[in-house]
């Protein structure tokens, strides 16, 4: 994982890459690697994990009445996914997140975040 791209990150932005790295090994965390055209997660799911695009970029989309796919939002890395959606009380997915590109997933799940 590129620790430097984070630094971009809102959530991390204004450390340096050192202190990044120190929080990470503090905190459980994994990667999810995601093919091009995989969904990530789909309208409705519950929202349990930070979740930050680490490479490449995701997509939000909806289906129209009509079926068709919409597009709501490009994510690219280092863009958090719903991130205010995992403390809300209506906690959910509010469109299908699908890889854009091959793409690389940081999730740190939520008992994780808030006990750093």
């Amino acid at each position: 994982m590129e620790y430097s791209l984070l630094m971009k990150s809102p959530l991390f932005k204004g450390l340096k890459e050192e202190e990044i790295i120190s929080i990470l090994s503090d905190i459980p965390y994994r990667i999810k690697k995601i093919k091009t055209g995989s969904l990530l997660s789909q309208s409705g799911d519950q929202v349990n994990s930070l979740m930050i695009v680490t490479e490449g970029f995701v997509k939000g989309e909806m289906a129209d009445y009509a079926g068709r796919l919409i597009k709501i939002e490009d994510i690219h890395a280092p863009g958090a996914l719903a991130p205010a959606f995992m403390f809300g009380n209506n906690n959910r997915f509010p469109v299908d997140i699908v890889a854009g590109s091959d793409c690389e997933i940081l999730l740190i799940e939520k008992s994780n975040f808030l006990n750093y």
